[in-house]
């Protein structure tokens, strides 16, 4: 394989964890929010999530993300509140996840 096409991204070193200094890629998105509608924005009608025959795109991901999202607020969460997930592995975790993340 010619790896010459591919170039490695620029990283900084960052104090994470305390003290612990870490390598970390400079461009990158903010949240794990933002990664997955800037995912969305590039390529919205693409798989995003598979779990045997459901699958999903990344449009429907974000729509229904942010309709979790707005369910937790009706429920009285803000920014800040834990949210437990109880599922096994299956699109609906991971959408509660990303609603999760929406909501701050």
């Amino acid at each position: 394989m010619d790896w010459s096409q591919y170039s490695i991204p620029a990283m900084r070193l960052e104090t994470r964890f305390g003290d612990r200094v870490v390598p970390a890629f400079c461009d990158r998105p903010k949240n794990v929010w933002a990664m997955v509608t800037e995912a969305a924005a590039r390529n919205p009608d693409g798989e995003a999530l598979v779990c045997g025959d459901s699958r999903m795109t990344w449009r429907e991901a974000v729509a229904r993300s942010a309709q979790i999202a707005a369910g937790f607020g009706k429920l009285g969460l803000v920014s800040g509140d834990r949210v437990a997930v109880l599922l096994g592995n299956r699109i609906e975790f991971v959408l509660t996840m990303f609603a999760a993340a929406h909501a701050g």
